[in-house]
């Protein structure tokens, strides 16, 4: 796992930072909502992207979000999808 720190990435516009992860072939996890535009970011132009949607951002209800999506990984490929993740579901769009 890298972050937007580890990568250098801190306050780049966000197609820099799409670019950078989709160089890698990562997923693009993020709080950032402008990443859930699909006009913008279409699904099949990427290997995923997950915006999380807690209640706070605080790391107990980030950390819940992402053991919810780690269940759903199990059944759901991430590829050419968006996940948007909140605490009741997880909505995906191809």
């Amino acid at each position: 796992m890298h972050t937007i720190l580890d990568e250098q990435l801190g306050g780049n516009p966000d197609p820099r930072v799409f670019d950078a992860s989709q160089a890698e072939d990562r997923i693009l996890v993020t709080f950032d909502l402008d990443f859930s535009d699909i006009r913008v970011y279409p699904p099949a132009s990427h290997k995923g992207i997950w915006v999380l949607r807690p209640h706070t951002q605080s790391i107990d209800n980030t950390l819940a979000l992402l053991r919810a999506a780690l269940i759903v990984l199990e059944t759901e490929p991430t590829e050419a999808r968006l996940w948007i993740i909140e605490p009741e579901r997880v909505r995906i769009r191809e």
